[in-house]
């Protein structure tokens, strides 16, 4: 059985969803930055136990017409790993973001270089399910990077915090 701890450290890696415009081009450039191989590395902080530990991403994405599938691929120090599968649809000037364990889609706000990602996952720890809510703030420095700054809570109380590094490869 999962522990709490697992869970919550777990599915934090997997709120690094894709931003929806990288300096300008909205959700096309997106698209395109997500596109191919995007690799991360950063921190992960259990803001209850006051533990860190450090994280490797590894995000493939196929480009369709007006949409990406990524698949995200997450390493943690000790040893978990995690995968996750997300679909991106770009229609009107808008990015619907969508996962098998989200709670409704993930809402997504645009920005010139920056981008805005929040959305609530199911949750299954030790029998009980909980919902837990990711605040995700990426911010691109040119066309091949960017950070991400995930804040998880479970209802309104903090419970971990992860930031990566983003470079796409090629």
């Amino acid at each position: 059985m999962l522990s709490r701890r697992d869970v919550l450290l777990g599915l934090s890696g997997f709120a690094l969803a894709p931003p929806a415009a990288i300096a300008a081009g909205g959700p096309e450039r997106m698209l395109d930055f997500f596109s191919g191989r995007v690799v991360g590395e950063g921190v992960f902080s259990d803001l209850r136990k006051g533990k860190t530990r450090s994280v490797k991403a590894v995000l493939n994405g196929r480009k369709g017409t007006n949409s990406l599938i990524l698949t995200q691929d997450m390493a943690f120090s000790d040893g978990q790993k995690e995968h996750r599968v997300w679909t991106f649809t770009s229609s009107g000037g808008r990015i619907l973001g969508r996962r098998a364990d989200l709670i409704g889609d993930a809402d997504i706000d645009v920005g010139d270089a920056s981008a805005h990602i929040a959305y609530t996952a199911r949750t299954s720890v030790e029998g009980s399910t909980y919902s837990l809510k990711f605040d995700e703030t990426l911010a691109f420095q040119g066309q091949k990077s960017a950070s991400s700054m995930v804040r998880i809570k479970l209802l309104f109380i903090p419970v971990a915090e992860m930031t990566l590094s983003l470079r796409k490869v090629g």
